[in-house]
């Protein structure tokens, strides 16, 4: 007899951080029977191209493989990042092999840099919000006095002037600023003229904390380039790095990785570049983050897949934004502005539109706060702590996993307030990466909810029988994309 939702549900919303309790959530429910639309962890569904895994299993098959690799290995794989990176940047040469590290993915690039900043004692360490929760976890371990900056949603999230010299001219003691652009959780991408912009702004805190604190090894920066590849070609951005001016690129670090663009996740690469080879020399370690950690299969693999998308960006980019933001992340804005339509009919004439239509990424960062101070279904109130009136985004999310128990598909969102976002907001990021035909149910159900939060009939019939049926089609159909390796 499979488990009901009452003995895996709830968490307190209070004591919420990160997204990982409310996923485990949902992943139990997949496990005891129950139909589960994953849109709270985003895992990249385009597969890699035929190169990327063609290269991996040609490596994978070659003896040399499975030794282990020299502390600064990897020569040629840096080599093509390097070249790679330089082509999508507009950098020219800018970057040689030598100023390239392979970890062990993209986080655990963030991850080891935190830690050698930790070790300079680091009093202060800012986040371009919101964030990843990995960011504010990572930050930590500087032990620094941490710090947002913050921007607002109508200004894309670009700090001010203003804010950035507040946050890094004037703290003493080493300073880190990490950006992440296009941004995790919002969908956020910089098109040229934004870009120039906020680079201008670190330009010139960069160097007026020069001249102040007369230091110019204690303030470093971290640019996340993970979701570069997947963005609205229409948008013709460009890395911020590519604005930097040489002093400040002095102290810059750019990670990239295979997950997103590549579309290869589960090879667990990715890659540091600074022209800071002092930094990068202490901050490899041979057993966490390089060389016996890094399969060279993955390796090869990530470093032909970046550099594929380097030979033609407005390919790859129009390929992916194709796949996500067209097939997917569109969907499902116009499914949450008809959900929100039922609930204020006026609602576009009168007030902001339910999302913020994302320009790169794989999520839809969406205002449910049309559900704020609306009743909890009384069927669900029990696996919400007996909560009878919906306060923050984790009651909504929460809902949305619970509704299997009245005969609906599970939706698994991720609540703001994982991401720093003020839960009171109402905020939720939701991953399109699922199959269209998924996402379709997924905002069935999330209408049946809304239904019932105003006191509606659900209007909608149970689908669970319907979603087990797609889910099971679109594994199988998966499984028939498998390209097999090579006879030889």
């Amino acid at each position: 007899m499979p488990r009901t939702a009452h003995n895996i549900l709830i968490y307190n919303s209070q004591h919420f951080e990160g997204i990982g309790l409310g996923q485990r959530n949902a992943a139990d429910l997949a496990k005891a029977g129950y139909p589960v639309i994953a849109c709270g962890v985003g895992s990249p569904t385009m597969p890699p191209s035929p190169l990327v895994r063609a290269t991996h299993a040609q490596k994978a098959y070659e003896q040399d493989s499975y030794g282990y690799i020299e502390i600064e290995g990897f020569h040629d794989v840096r080599r093509t990042i390097a070249r790679a990176v330089n082509s999508i940047d507009k950098l020219g040469s800018h970057f040689k092999s030598k100023d390239v590290v392979i970890t062990h993915g993209a986080g655990s690039a963030y991850y080891t840099l935190m830690q050698h900043f930790g070790k300079l004692s680091a009093q202060s360490g800012f986040l371009t919000y919101p964030y990843y929760p990995y960011h504010r976890k990572a930050q930590r371990l500087t032990n620094s006095e941490g710090g947002i900056i913050k921007g607002t949603l109508h200004n894309d999230f670009i700090p001010t002037l203003e804010e950035m010299r507040a946050a890094i001219v004037e703290k003493p003691g080493p300073v880190i600023l990490t950006l992440v652009y296009p941004n995790n959780p919002t969908g956020v991408a910089l098109d040229e003229t934004q870009a120039k912009q906020l680079a201008e702004s670190i330009n010139q805190v960069v160097k007026e904390r020069y001249q102040k604190q007369q230091k110019r090894s204690d303030f470093y920066m971290v640019i996340e380039e993970v979701y570069f590849p997947i963005i609205d070609p229409e948008t013709k951005v460009n890395s911020i790095y590519t604005y930097l001016s040489p002093e400040a690129r002095k102290n810059c670090f750019v990670t990239v990785s295979a997950s997103k663009g590549v579309g290869a996740a589960n090879l667990r690469v990715g890659a540091i570049l600074s022209k800071n080879n002092q930094v990068l020399s202490q901050v490899i370690d041979p057993i966490e983050t390089h060389a016996m950690a890094v399969s060279p299969p993955a390796a090869y693999a990530f470093a032909a897949g970046l550099e594929e998308i380097a030979d033609d960006l407005e390919r790859a980019q129009k390929n992916l934004w194709d796949y996500y933001g067209v097939n997917r992340i569109q969907l499902m804005a116009n499914g949450l502005e008809r959900i929100r339509e039922s609930v204020e009919p006026h609602c576009l004439e009168n007030a902001e539109p339910v999302r913020i239509m994302p320009r790169g990424g794989m999520f839809l960062f969406a205002d449910l706060s049309f559900l704020k101070g609306k009743q909890v279904p009384e069927a669900l109130q029990p696996l919400l702590g007996g909560k009878t009136e919906i306060r923050t985004d984790a009651d909504i999310t929460n809902i949305a996993v619970a509704m299997c128990e009245l005969g609906y598909t599970s939706v698994a969102l991720a609540p703001a307030q994982a991401f720093g976002w003020p839960e009171g907001d109402c905020m939720v990021r939701i991953s399109c990466v699922e199959d269209p035909r998924l996402l379709n149910i997924a905002l069935e159900s999330l209408q049946a909810m809304t239904n019932l939060i105003c006191g509606k009939d659900a209007g909608i019939d149970s689908n669970t029988e319907r979603a087990k049926q797609i889910i099971k089609e679109v594994r199988s159909e998966r499984q028939k994309h498998i390209i097999p390796a090579q006879s030889r």
